[in-house]
């Protein structure tokens, strides 16, 4: 959502849909390429899911062989 003097101006539907609560955390991490600063600072304010992210790392690595 992008915001505008307190108004919804964007909504990006996309990727919209019900997912399990850690789904954003494991989606951001496939997004975060170089930027390590960045994934950093975003656990700092996030729920963070450590076990599930694993085995989404280990799902991926199994697929893209």
């Amino acid at each position: 959502m992008i915001w505008n003097d307190g108004r919804i101006v964007i909504i990006d539907w996309e990727r919209a849909g019900w997912f399990p609560e850690y789904w954003e955390y494991t989606r951001a991490y496939d997004a975060h390429g170089y930027m390590k600063d960045w994934w950093k600072k975003f656990k700092e304010v996030v729920d963070v899911y450590e076990d599930e992210l694993e085995l989404e790392v280990r799902i991926s690595e199994y697929f893209e062989r």
